[in-house]
């Protein structure tokens, strides 16, 4: 029997499921987007689905899963809009790749990213310029330079700004009700724990590679006649007709070195004293290279986030004042942990001994005759 509510499509508040018996509703609610993934996922039947429902297990997995499902679209206090607005980015250097251990003992491959002293140095507006309709934007600067190394503009520029030479500057565009003040300090929480983010950065250079390495071509026949050529890319055009070769041709030449962004990677880990972000997979560059982190704009935040950034408060209660900032992942053992072996091994070893009873009363039977 398949599932019948797994393949429409619900929408917040709709209800699925087995159907009540008192009022002829279903027993769900689609505001739990995790547990009709679980159901469909696990291919249980209306039949399985009603039985979890009398046991309470749906409501133990609704309960677990409210606060993650839980959306705010707009935040009163700071101004926040899901989808609308667009918070200034950060510069960080790639450490490394390492991993980290879960509470629950599973590993998970991230990269190390360090923010060294991020500074907002120019605010860029359309206020005084009517032709560029809505841009607003922000230079962030981080690192640092020596002076001798800066030119006599540069320095101007920094003294404005009030703050020392920079090694890196890029400019974040945003929306209106996310500018900050020239000078103000991007930390590390400025960023969640579990918050998705898009990385760009530069990859590592290969230098002047073959077709077989960049493109991947399987090459010439290692046999057969071929003669020093086994890794050639074969033939790259026509006769007469075209009479040249078209453009856009994957042939040997540079590789790497190139502007790339990876989307939607997660932030497991912050530590706050050190400046450094801890991101689930893999980003583009090589070690001690930098890069930018931009909030995910296909997945955005559920709650709203430090707007239009985190300023670190002294209080010593504050949660966020904690060296390290951890994500909080699903028990893979709630259910060993909360089921009672003891009652099952009791049901075993009865089912056990009451089948072994009917062998032998069949068994004697079979004698008599």
């Amino acid at each position: 029997m398949k599932c019948q509510y797994g393949r429409r499509k619900l929408y917040l508040g709709q209800r699925f499921g087995p159907k009540l018996a008192m009022d002829g509703g279903r027993i769900f609610q689609s505001s739990t987007v995790d547990l009709e993934k679980i159901i469909v996922k696990k291919k249980y039947d209306d039949d399985k689905v009603w039985d979890l429902y009398k046991r309470g297990i749906l409501q133990q997995w609704i309960s677990r899963r409210k606060e993650d499902a839980r959306i705010v679209n707009h935040d009163s206090k700071t101004g926040w809009t899901r989808w609308e607005s667009r918070r200034v980015g950060a510069l960080g250097v790639k450490i490394g790749m390492t991993q980290e251990v879960d509470m629950w003992g599973d590993p998970h491959p991230v990269t190390v990213v360090q923010l060294r002293e991020n500074h907002i140095l120019q605010v860029k507006s359309s206020d005084d310029e009517p032709i560029k309709d809505s841009y607003c934007s922000l230079q962030v600067g981080a690192g640092l330079k020596k002076l001798k190394k800066i030119s006599k503009a540069m320095r101007g520029h920094f003294a404005r700004a009030g703050v020392p030479p920079k090694q890196k500057i890029v400019e974040f565009k945003v929306t209106k009700d996310a500018m900050l003040p020239v000078g103000t300090r991007i930390y590390a929480t400025h960023f969640v724990v579990g918050q998705f983010v898009n990385v760009a950065g530069v990859t590592k250079g290969r230098g002047t590679q073959g077709v077989m390495k960049k493109w991947g071509f399987s090459g010439l026949p290692a046999t057969h006649g071929t003669s020093l050529t086994h890794r050639h890319a074969g033939a790259i055009g026509a006769r007469q007709d075209p009479g040249k070769v078209w453009p856009g041709k994957k042939m040997a030449g540079r590789m790497g070195g190139k502007r790339r962004r990876t989307f939607n990677l997660q932030v497991m880990k912050i530590n706050t004293e050190d400046e450094i972000l801890f991101i689930r997979g893999s980003i583009p560059g090589p070690k001690g290279s930098w890069v930018e982190i931009r909030d995910s704009e296909a997945k955005p935040h559920r709650l709203p986030p430090p707007f239009p950034t985190h300023t670190p408060s002294k209080s010593k209660n504050n949660p966020k004042n904690k060296k390290y900032l951890r994500m909080r992942f699903f028990d893979p053992y709630y259910n060993e942990r909360h089921t009672d072996m003891m009652a099952k091994w009791e049901e075993a070893r009865k089912a056990m001994k009451a089948k072994g009873e009917e062998e032998d009363e069949e068994e004697g039977d079979t004698l008599e005759v």
